[in-house]
């Protein structure tokens, strides 16, 4: 939207995939007033949903959010319970340290753009065919990670060098969910961050190319695939 010559051309997740994770005294969401929840950015992906979290459960401006950095530093802060809960995908913290999931974000309905596929406008108006087969490549990678759990399993252990099974099935449990598998960019998911960052209004297309204006059918597409 500022002017950098990037398009999205795909999305990977309309739906927040992030989760509350709380210290064990913590039961309600009213428990959380004038304590504090640990983001890794103001601005990023964390920030942006534990306040429209904080919004939609009336407790905006009853909760301190404090930047912590990156992910390994908001579990050291949760560790050392220098915070008190932290909204995100997944907190690592060892014993004597518990976390416990308070609320799924996916339960409170919010449409959110978790990631997209960008490339350059350049490079898309030269190479749209190269472009439409990434997108193909990548929805493929959905559907054999559907079809073939076990495969899935293994590949997920290797590239995310995990050994914990229970990890790994996590892991492979949250992927299913959530990864959409027809990778349209959702004009309403995107909507939610527009609107928060208070640009409500600003044509999609200044950013967004949507999987339905291309030349080829991405519907039939999509029903051969998955």
């Amino acid at each position: 939207m500022n002017g950098a010559p990037i398009i999205g051309v795909a999305a990977t997740a309309n739906r927040p995939y992030h989760r509350l994770f709380v210290q064990p005294e913590i039961n309600r969401l009213e428990d959380l007033k004038g304590k504090t929840l640990g983001v890794t950015r103001f601005g990023s992906i964390t920030d942006n949903l534990t306040r429209i979290l904080l919004r939609k459960s009336g407790l905006e401006g009853t909760v301190n959010v404090r930047q912590m950095g990156g992910t390994i530093e908001v579990s050291a802060a949760f560790q050392n319970r220098v915070i008190a809960g932290a909204v995100t995908s997944d907190l690592r913290v060892s014993p004597p340290s518990q976390a416990k999931i308070l609320t799924r974000l996916i339960d409170l309905g919010i449409p959110y753009s978790m990631n997209m596929i960008a490339v350059s406008r350049e490079y898309f108006r030269r190479n749209p065919e190269t472009v439409e087969r990434m997108v193909r490549a990548y929805a493929d990678g959905v559907a054999f990670m559907n079809r073939q759990k076990e495969q899935a399993l293994k590949i997920i252990a290797k590239y995310a060098r995990l050994t914990d099974p229970k990890m790994i099935e996590d892991h492979y449990n949250d992927s299913v969910t959530y990864l959409d598998r027809i990778p349209k960019a959702d004009p309403e998911a995107v909507q939610t961050i527009l609107e928060f960052m208070g640009k409500k209004g600003i044509p999609l297309d200044t950013f967004m190319d949507s999987i339905d204006r291309r030349a080829f059918e991405p519907r039939r597409f999509f029903r051969e695939t998955l």
